[in-house]
């Protein structure tokens, strides 16, 4: 079964996560989506110097739990430009970066924010 970023972003927003790390958070993730049965891949090289926490279809998922909101932005627009992403969803920590345009490139940007710790 393929599952829409509506489906994964609700699964995200619906579930609960014990991380104090980006890497935990990763593997948090990874669980949910096994868990689900959640098609996916981890760590998928775009380009030369790029790199997405996780694809699941034509949806890339990337985790923060910091970051500068311009760096993450600019990160976001270079992994909208491959043609393997039709969607980016940043599931992160920091309210800031709820102000990302819903959309760049002429795709989508999903941002789900999480709360650190426990969500």
């Amino acid at each position: 079964m393929e599952h829409s970023a509506t489906d994964v972003v609700a699964l995200l927003r619906h579930s609960r996560f014990n991380f104090t790390s980006e890497d935990e958070l990763q593997r948090g993730i990874a669980m949910l989506l096994e868990r689900e049965k959640v098609a996916f891949e981890r760590e998928v090289v775009l380009g030369p110097h790029d790199r997405i926490d996780f694809l699941v279809g034509d949806v890339g998922i990337e985790t923060k739990v910091d970051g500068a909101f311009n760096a993450v932005v600019r990160q976001v627009q270079r992994y909208l430009e491959y043609d393997r992403i039709g969607t980016v969803m940043l599931v992160t920590t920091r309210n800031k970066h709820r102000d990302i345009p819903v959309t760049l490139r002429g795709k989508t940007v999903v941002v789900v924010v999480l709360q650190t710790g426990f969500m």
